[in-house]
């Protein structure tokens, strides 16, 4: 838990320096915008497919339909807990990939904010 917060409130600050960094003076709002706007799609689709894992882990524990486990979702339900521990998988590979997407395209920028001589 700890690290998924340290990874998101480190990452996309140093995303929007990057952006303010490399873009013209003029064109610096709209690549922050576009950063800000892609992030709130992808958290809200990442949330939908997370969603979907869970429901769907916790419907073939139960062995019922995906429409019958709403009525079952309590933390006392085991199938409910192994949905939620699938979905927190997806959530850590999701984090690891981007992890690994930026360090593979920002491990030569150097240091950001830094006067160019």
């Amino acid at each position: 838990m700890c690290l998924s917060v340290f990874g998101a409130d480190t990452l996309f600050p140093s995303l929007l320096m990057f952006t303010s960094h490399s873009l013209p003076r003029e064109n610096q709002a709209a690549g922050g915008a576009l950063i800000n706007a892609v992030a709130q799609v992808a958290r809200a689709i990442g949330l939908a497919i997370a969603t979907a894992i869970q429901v769907a882990v916790q419907a073939a524990e139960e062995g019922k339909s995906v429409g019958a486990t709403q009525e079952s979702s309590s933390l006392k339900n085991p199938a409910f807990l192994k949905g939620l521990r699938a979905a927190e998988w997806f959530n850590f590979a999701i984090g690891m990939s981007g992890f690994i997407v930026i360090t593979v395209f920002l491990r030569g920028t150097g240091i950001i904010g830094k006067v160019k001589k």
